[in-house]
């Protein structure tokens, strides 16, 4: 798999110069493949880094476990019973709150995959700030800051179109041919 990201990362560096973009309009993907291809290969050469470089770069980490784990009021030994149990309902997604057992993993993937398609057709500038409202409601975010992260990520997205051209505007299905 590392392989696979060091191979992509060089697609996508390459790939700019290939069809001549703009150079303003290189900068992004050429910075983010060389952070994967760097990334993958201090993943794949771990065990022949120096050792302070070796023990950060080999360290495991469970993202999704810590949050799960604070979530759910992990490691309150001092709190009463009820303080917990009023902790897990008030702070559960909305998936546990209705009964199903699903990994938090497993919802973001989801909610990506619908976002990233609706993307797609549709155009990013307009499926942005409802994919980031619904996760953010999703996972109990208080509903001011989900509005507040929405319009942000919007006006991220929109920098996108303005600044590097892109046509995150355009949907391949709905809105062709954008509207701004």
């Amino acid at each position: 798999m590392l392989l696979t990201f060091i191979g992509l990362g060089i697609v996508f560096f390459a790939e700019p110069i290939i069809r001549d973009y703009p150079s303003d309009a290189r900068v992004f993907p050429q910075m983010m493949s060389s952070v994967v291809i760097a990334g993958s290969l201090l993943l794949l050469l771990q065990n022949y880094l120096p050792g302070p470089l070796q023990t950060f770069v080999a360290e495991s980490v469970s993202i999704a476990q810590d949050v799960e784990d604070e979530d759910i009021g992990i490691g309150d030994e001092d709190a009463d019973e009820d303080e917990k149990e009023a902790v897990v309902e008030k702070d559960q997604p909305l998936h546990v709150a209705w009964g199903s057992d699903l990994n938090n993993t497993v919802i973001m993937i989801v909610f990506s995959s619908v976002y990233f398609f609706l993307g797609w057709a549709m155009g990013f500038l307009y499926v942005t700030p409802l994919f980031v409202f619904g996760y953010t409601y999703w996972f109990r975010v208080k509903w001011y800051k989900g509005l507040v992260l929405a319009a942000f990520a919007t006006g991220i997205v929109y920098a996108f179109i303005v600044f590097l051209l892109m046509p995150f505007d355009e949907g391949a299905l709905v809105l062709q041919r954008g509207l701004i």
